[in-house]
């Protein structure tokens, strides 16, 4: 909280007289609002400079080193959307000043949670009502706003919707108490409910172009702590 710890770390140092150089350098620039107390001064330059543009030369560099020293040079990494959208930049910038042979072409990976969903519903092995209350909160939803989630995957039908509600002893139109439920809902829905040959014609679009990003040696580079959009693809 008082910088002691990281003060002491080399590294930081240099970080933090890098910003004092060429940030504070004009003498005449008002560096503190002492009545505002904003965290970096409100200023976006600021931010990005000091915070941003350190953390994404740092992650760039590493993704750039890790891979000049792959024994196999990558062919494609793939950015996922949206997180991978700036680095992405940092990325085209920097690797100029790397081996090109070794260098792995960029490509940003236009990629949805909300339209991967379905895909997830759909498999008859298993529902995976964790990835899915990872990617909606479910207690915060409704059955029939879980069903705008899954729409082009299932044949909407307001009796079935009823019917199944009924049986679970649940309404429509309030949000789901527990995941138990959750899953029962799924269930049920996917039983009565599910479109196969939508869900065929879309996994077939998908697969292609997963499939089309992935020839060769290619990696995905996510920011996250769960991998469920790897999981899922």
């Amino acid at each position: 909280e008082d910088n002691i710890a990281s003060t002491n770390f080399m590294l930081i140092r240099f970080m933090l007289a890098e910003v004092a150089n060429n940030y504070f350098d004009n003498p005449f620039k008002l560096n503190y609002d002492k009545n505002h107390k904003a965290i970096f001064n409100n200023d976006v330059k600021l931010f990005g400079y000091c915070a941003l543009g350190m953390h994404l030369f740092g992650l760039t560099k590493w993704i750039l080193d890790d891979m000049s020293s792959a024994e196999k040079p990558y062919d494609k990494i793939n950015f996922l959307a949206r997180d991978g959208y700036v680095p992405i930049k940092a990325y085209n910038i920097m690797k100029k000043i790397y081996n090109k042979e070794k260098v792995a072409k960029a490509e940003y990976f236009y990629i949805s949670r909300k339209a991967l969903i379905p895909i997830i519903f759909a498999n008859e092995t298993n529902i995976d009502a964790q990835t899915l209350v990872g990617s909606v909160n479910i207690f915060n939803h409704t059955p029939v706003d879980i069903l705008k989630y899954l729409d082009w995957s299932i044949k909407y039908n307001e009796n079935d919707v009823e019917k199944i509600c009924k049986k679970l002893n649940i309404n429509k139109d309030e949000s789901f108490e527990n995941i138990y439920t959750f899953t029962l809902f799924l269930k049920e829905v996917r039983k009565k409910l599910l479109n196969k040959n939508k869900v065929e014609e879309y996994t077939k679009k998908l697969n292609e172009y997963f499939n089309k990003n992935f020839e060769g040696k290619a990696c995905v580079f996510d920011i996250g702590y769960s991998a469920r959009d790897e999981a899922i693809i």
